[in-house]
């Protein structure tokens, strides 16, 4: 069984399309072949993990393959984890209404859905990645509902800021 993981880093490229589609996170794991073209295998399940504005672009990716028309790509989800997610008012000022993605979210089960930030980070409070979190609403078969009342885990750093200085192991 093949497994990705396919990360998202806060960087973006200009693109016709700003936010990648489901096919592009979901559907393939490349490697090169001799002539350097990629060579697509099967893929079954594919675990998403974000650090700041890639957190935001993985959920992004992540929600769209809620769609009813990418069943077999919702199946392949094994989990989202979003790091250092930038939800306070500067990054919504300067990103847009990228939070709406969080939101639609619903179809996976809860304990697959990761949160983690840094009490001290300069992007976002815990306390509005909490109550971010809390806005997803609940799948249809029952997850860990210890962190939001809605099963979506939210770990706080203790003391650490958005980019986890020092605290790099504390993240792991």
């Amino acid at each position: 069984m093949a497994v990705v993981v396919a990360a998202a880093i806060g960087v973006s490229c200009a693109s016709e399309r700003p936010t990648p589609t489901p096919q592009d996170v979901c559907a393939t794991e490349s490697c090169a072949t001799e002539d350097g073209a990629p060579e697509v295998k099967h893929v079954e399940r594919v675990f998403v993990c974000g650090y700041s504005f890639g957190a935001a672009v993985g959920c992004s990716a992540v929600a769209g393959c809620g769609a009813d028309q990418y069943q077999e790509l919702t199946d392949a989800i094994a989990g989202v984890a979003a790091i250092s997610y930038p939800c306070g008012w500067l990054s919504w000022f300067l990103l847009g209404g990228h939070n709406k993605h969080v939101r639609e979210l619903g179809f996976l089960d809860r304990d697959r859905i990761l949160f983690t930030i840094g009490t001290a980070d300069q992007w976002a409070s815990a306390r509005q990645v909490r109550n971010l979190a809390a806005t997803i609403p609940p799948a249809t078969t029952e997850g860990n509902a210890a962190a939001t009342g809605n099963g979506v885990r939210v770990e706080a750093v203790e003391g650490a800021d958005h980019f986890f200085f020092g605290d790099e192991e504390r993240v792991v």
